[in-house]
């Protein structure tokens, strides 16, 4: 069951995009090649195209809030001591999670307004949820790998800096996406601490 859970903690946001990126592919080049034999594509193409295209945003957003990949100004806290600095981060992930509920709150209202006034797509007969469930979905899917970063900082409070703040999750098996080239493996092996790997031991993944 751990192993599941871990495969799928790794696994969960690169499988849809990369299924949703190669769709979309798919489906523009599937355009452009009926246009220039028939000249005339599919008229739902460019719209399916563009729902698609927000979902796979919304995942990517997750999935770099699980690695900790968000540009930031680190200014302010690298200047601090390292005790105030962790203290910092961990304010800063609890506020953002606030702010993100909002969020989510304001796409759940949208989406019933959508069920409410029965709103569908231009080109297509179905609800506007197809578009507005990727911010549902996307929201409650950025706050739980938040939180879980969060929990990460709590858990190894008293670890080094490097094991706490766990930059591009190189300590949270982010090499281990199954479909992952060997040479960006290698690339997050060069970037691991021997020590911090070692440290790392002392800790529950999962």
């Amino acid at each position: 069951m751990k192993k599941a859970l871990k495969w799928i903690d790794v696994n969960l946001e690169p499988i849809f995009m990369l299924g949703l990126s190669l769709a979309i592919i798919l489906l523009i080049c599937t355009q452009v090649i009926l246009r220039f034999t028939i000249g005339a594509g599919f008229a739902w193409g460019e719209e399916f195209a563009t729902f698609m295209f927000v979902w796979c945003c919304f995942i990517g957003i997750a999935y770099a809030s699980r690695n900790n990949r968000h540009i930031g100004m680190n200014y302010m806290r690298m200047a601090l001591p390292n005790l105030p600095k962790k203290i910092l981060m961990i304010l800063v992930d609890v506020g953002v999670i606030a702010l993100l509920v909002i969020l989510f709150q304001a796409a759940m209202e949208n989406s019933m307004n959508v069920i409410k006034f029965n709103e569908k797509a231009v080109s297509m007969s179905i609800t506007m949820n197809w578009l507005y469930g990727a911010a549902v979905t996307g929201y409650f899917l950025i706050i739980f790998r938040t939180a879980q970063s969060l929990l990460w900082k709590i858990r190894r409070f008293k670890a080094s800096e490097d094991l706490f703040t766990n930059e591009e999750g190189i300590y949270s098996y982010v090499d281990q996406v199954f479909f992952m080239p060997v040479k960006y493996k290698e690339g997050f092996d060069a970037k691991r601490k021997p020590e911090v790997v070692e440290e790392a031991k002392k800790y529950a993944i999962l």
